[in-house]
């Protein structure tokens, strides 16, 4: 919050004043300040990417062992809000150049008031775009969260049935499945045949019926 009063100063003791050692010396420290912070940054980013890194290992070892046991509102609000940012410091220039030019304020308290004004726009910015990404957020954790505690339906029998010894073999015959209220098959007309000690490969492109429960099954 106070680099544009820094800018500012800069600009009307160092700049409009010729003060070159005020502008070595403000220039050096707002340098080292910079490289602080892009240390600082580069640390964030380092841990927090660490630590995303888990949480999506752990949620992702979750997801794969409940099912193993089965067997554009952002694309219209960017462009808006760059637009409303780009009036809103065409205003500010316009305006202060005109008190500029009849002595009413100094370019550095222009500088320092278009750095405010920005800074305030991007922060109404980032919170009209949490009620954008917290509904999604909350739907997305609502269907993981009916997966993990989904119960599995398929028990075991009380009395197994004990298959007769010989070879065994596997074959659909115009096999066919429907998802509960679907308007169209997932899968139809499947017919192969598979003997014991085959094995049976399925490939397809996402969403061709690969884990359907005639496969999983």
């Amino acid at each position: 919050m106070y680099l544009p009063t820094v800018t500012a100063n800069l600009v009307d003791k160092g700049i409009i004043g010729k003060n070159l050692p005020y502008i070595w010396q403000t220039g050096g420290e707002m340098l080292l300040v910079s490289a602080l912070g892009l240390l600082a940054a580069f640390g964030n980013i380092y841990f927090a990417s660490h630590q995303a890194m888990q949480v999506g290992q752990r949620l992702r070892a979750m997801l794969f062992a409940k099912v193993l046991t089965f067997s554009d509102d952002i694309s219209l609000m960017q462009p808006a809000v760059t637009l409303v940012l780009s009036l809103t410091n065409v205003g500010i220039v316009f305006l202060g150049s005109r008190l500029i030019s009849g002595r009413i304020m100094e370019i550095g308290s222009l500088l320092t008031f278009l750095t405010y004004a920005t800074q305030i726009l991007m922060s109404f910015m980032m919170l009209s775009m949490l009620f954008i990404v917290i509904p999604r957020a909350s739907v997305s954790a609502k269907r993981i969260n009916e997966v993990l505690d989904a119960e599995n339906q398929l028990q075991d029998p009380v009395k197994p049935v004990s298959m007769s010894k010989g070879p065994a073999e596997l074959e659909f015959d115009q096999v066919s499945f429907r998802y509960a209220g679907a308007e169209e098959a997932a899968l139809e007309g499947i017919n192969f045949k598979v003997n014991a000690g085959q094995t049976l490969a399925l490939i397809g492109g996402t969403g061709s019926g690969q884990a359907s429960p005639p496969w999983s099954t």
